[in-house]
Formats: structure tokens, C-alpha cells, sequence
């Protein structure tokens, strides 16, 4: 039988195999020349790894270039954080396959005196994830992607720091399929564009859904003048929406909101049969509520 000490060294080595990739810092240098992601030459440290939480960090010392990757797991960044640093030129992340960021949680950040635009052409699969914007680069991505199994307590979240003025924080679609918190914060812009979905269920009596609310005394200006908000039912068997409840999709305290019509989204679709959104400029929220009945419908409008 194995003693203490040897039992010991080989839960060592054991250890040790397991942890063979500590969380790194790489950073672009396009060595290569060719834009090729998984090329080892165009890093400082290596490739960004696919089983750990590197952070892939672009700088004033390289030009801004066009990246890209083939199709298939192995292929893709995986579990990859962003950091531009002040000075860095504008990169477009246009692999072929998406960017798999949808375990644990990732950030994207732009430094002060980051003035560059910054483009992910690719889609980006998230969870948790957090994208603060401190320099003056906008920053945009083509479709955001949250595919995990919707179940009624579970919640992921983003938080959307568009800190520095003239930023513009840009996500041109979302498809969530678990409910999600988003909050923008900052004096800075988010617009939505495309299709945003907002997933919604009932746990029991209580609705559970996807939010997008504000945090901070100035929380600059939302843009959904050219959004559709696409409402998608996890309603099982027997569930329904309370009669006579409006459910809260936007809260936009302490923000500016460049929307469309009553709904505040230039459109919606997937709305549950008799409800509409509103937006109800005095509380600041756009809500999901029922159509009111025809007379109930003329008493209010008669003031009644």
C-alpha cells in the first residue's frame, strides 16, 4: 500500500497536470501577418487557451487588422476575455464560426484613450459577462447569443459600463433563451438594434423574465428606435400571465430614451394574445401589460 508521502506527490502531480494552463495574458502582435487567430505567431504568449480564462490584449504597438478563425470547437476563442489598452487601432473579429463565451464570466473592456472603433462581425455566445467602454472607441457586435436551457430561478446577467461620454456601446441582436438581467450604466449611448429577445416564464404566480434596467445618477441614453423586441414564452402547461398585471422589460431611470410610438421599440413580435408594450414615459419603464377591453378602453380616454 502507498504511504502518506507518496500518496501525497502523486496528488501533487496529479494537481499539477490538471493546472498545466494558469490564466494568461497574450497580446496581438499579427506577427504572422496573416489575421489568423490560432496562429501562435501573431501572439506574445501563445494562443488564447480554450480550456482556461485568458485575456487576449490589443495594443497601440500593432496595427488594427481583421481577425479571424475556422469553424468548429476547436477552432474558436473559447473562454476569452478582451482588453484594449489606450492607443490600440480598430479590430474586426470576423471568424467564420462564433466566439464561445458562454461559461462563467467574461469581460471586454476599452481603456481611457482607446479612441478606436472596435467591430465583432462574429457572434458572440455569453453568460455572465460584463463590457465597460472607459475610452471614446465605440464598440459594436454584430449578434450577442445566450442558448442555455431556460429554468425559472436561474438568471444570467451583463452589466454594460459605457463610462466615457462619447462612447457608443452597439449590440445589433441578442437572442436569449434564459432570462437575463441586463444594466447599462454610464453617461455613454447603448443602442439595440435588430431583434432582442426578451424570455420570459412564470415560476408559480411569480413572473420571471429578461430585464433591462439602468444603474448610476446619469446613465446616458438608450437608443431603440430601430429594435424589435421578440417576446419568447416559457410557459408550461397551465402557467399564464396574471390578469391584470403589466410586467416591467426596461426600466430606463436616470436615462434618456430614444424609442418609437407607444411601445418604445420600433416593433414587436411574439407578443402574447391581448397584450401589448407600453411605454410609460412618467414611470421611465416600458412594460408588457394587457390591451384594455373596449369600455374599458373608452372610459379612459374619456378620463373616467
Amino acid at each position: 500500500m502507498m504511504n502518506l508521502v507518496t500518496r501525497t506527490l502523486l496528488a501533487a502531480a496529479l494537481l499539477s497536470l490538471l493546472c498545466g494552463h494558469a490564466m494568461a495574458t497574450t497580446t496581438w502582435t499579427g506577427g504572422a501577418g496573416n489575421g489568423n487567430w490560432n496562429d501562435a505567431n501573431n501572439w506574445d504568449n501563445g494562443v488564447p487557451s480554450k480550456t482556461v480564462t485568458d485575456t487576449a490584449v490589443f495594443d497601440s504597438a500593432t496595427t488594427g487588422a481583421t481577425i479571424t478563425w475556422g469553424t468548429g470547437s476547436a477552432s474558436r476563442p473559447k473562454n476569452t476575455n478582451f482588453s484594449f489598452l489606450s492607443g490600440a487601432h480598430s479590430f474586426n473579429f470576423a471568424g467564420s464560426d462564433f466566439i464561445d463565451n458562454k461559461s462563467n464570466t467574461r469581460t471586454i473592456q476599452t481603456a481611457s484613450g482607446m479612441n478606436s472603433n472596435q467591430t465583432f462581425t462574429s457572434t458572440m455566445r455569453v453568460a455572465n459577462h460584463t463590457i465597460t467602454l472607459d475610452g471614446a472607441g465605440d464598440v459594436t457586435f454584430n449578434q450577442l447569443d445566450n442558448t442555455d436551457v431556460w429554468g425559472d430561478t436561474t438568471t444570467n446577467s451583463g452589466g454594460w459600463a459605457v463610462n466615457n461620454a462619447d462612447a457608443i456601446l452597439t449590440v445589433d441582436g441578442f437572442t436569449q433563451i434564459r432570462k437575463y438581467t441586463l444594466t447599462k450604466s454610464g453617461a455613454g449611448k447603448l443602442v439595440l438594434s435588430g431583434t432582442i429577445d426578451f424570455a420570459y416564464g412564470m415560476n408559480g404566480t411569480t413572473y420571471v423574465g429578461s430585464y433591462l434596467q439602468t444603474s448610476g445618477a446619469n446613465a446616458g441614453t438608450i437608443d431603440l428606435s430601430a429594435a424589435t423586441a421578440n417576446l419568447e414564452s416559457h410557459l408550461e402547461t397551465g402557467e399564464n400571465l396574471q390578469v391584470g398585471a403589466k410586467y416591467t422589460l426596461v426600466n430606463y431611470a436616470n436615462a434618456t430614451l430614444i424609442g418609437t410610438g407607444t411601445m418604445g421599440f420600433a416593433s414587436a413580435t411574439g407578443l402574447p394574445a391581448g397584450w401589448t408594450l407600453f411605454n410609460d414615459t412618467t414611470d421611465k419603464k416600458i412594460y408588457l401589460q394587457q390591451i384594455p377591453e373596449p369600455a374599458t378602453l373608452a372610459v379612459l380616454l374619456a378620463g373616467g
